[in-house]
């Protein structure tokens, strides 16, 4: 365990994590904050620099990766019943690019990740990783 002093507490587990609470999708969370490294690795000043962005403006990038979402499952003629959302984990790359990573209904095998940075948009979760 680390104690990092702007990312607090830390523990490693294949890359450095904490947990955190969110609100999205009009639900309070406690998911997992995850910061991409290897063995014996730093987290980069990227992920400082993202995670600072991230808690300045936690709302409004929340808010557009609800819109990005909505938007994908309208366009994606998702139906109803199969809209279940359960976000798991903040994932923030070495590079600073950052998304929550989900799991969902329509897609179980592969799950979503909504990128909040470097700009908002839904993919499946192998293209962000």
């Amino acid at each position: 365990m680390i104690k990092h002093p702007i990312l607090g507490e830390l523990t490693f587990d294949n890359g450095w994590v904490k947990n955190i609470k969110i609100s999205f999708l009009g639900a309070m969370s406690e998911i997992e904050c995850f910061f991409q490294a290897f063995d014996n690795e730093d987290i980069s000043p990227e992920q400082i620099k993202a995670y600072q962005e991230y808690i300045a403006n936690s709302t409004q990038l929340l808010i557009n990766g609800e819109n990005k979402l909505n938007q994908y499952i309208k366009e994606n003629h998702i139906p109803d019943e199969e809209q279940n959302i359960a976000v798991k984990t903040l994932f923030f790359q070495r590079n600073g690019s950052f998304a929550l990573l989900c799991d969902c209904d329509w897609d179980t095998e592969n799950g979503i990740a909504i990128e909040l940075n470097p700009q908002a948009q839904v993919m499946l979760q192998d293209l962000f990783l």
